[in-house]
């Protein structure tokens, strides 16, 4: 399944539509080579706001890991 982000691309703050509230969730941020990006995540209900200002241009892979399912994206920093 894939993840609804918006804007994308984007030059700062993107939101990710989750369309539910899942818990024990974990949300995983990479760049292309892989490397797990850390950032700051705000979470409210089923709308997750995330800062990307600080990364450098490029493509990501966003996941939403939960128990019974993954969500995945990808987002554009410009």
């Amino acid at each position: 399944d894939l993840l609804t982000v918006y804007p994308n691309p984007t030059s700062g703050n993107f939101s990710v539509d989750l369309g539910d509230v899942y818990e024990n969730s974990e949300i995983l941020i990479t760049d292309l080579s892989g490397k797990i990006i850390e950032l700051p995540i705000s979470n409210t209900n089923s709308l997750l706001e995330i800062e990307v200002s600080q990364l450098p241009r490029g493509l990501y892979t966003i996941q939403y890991i939960s128990q019974d399912q993954i969500l995945t994206s990808r987002f554009v920093k410009i």
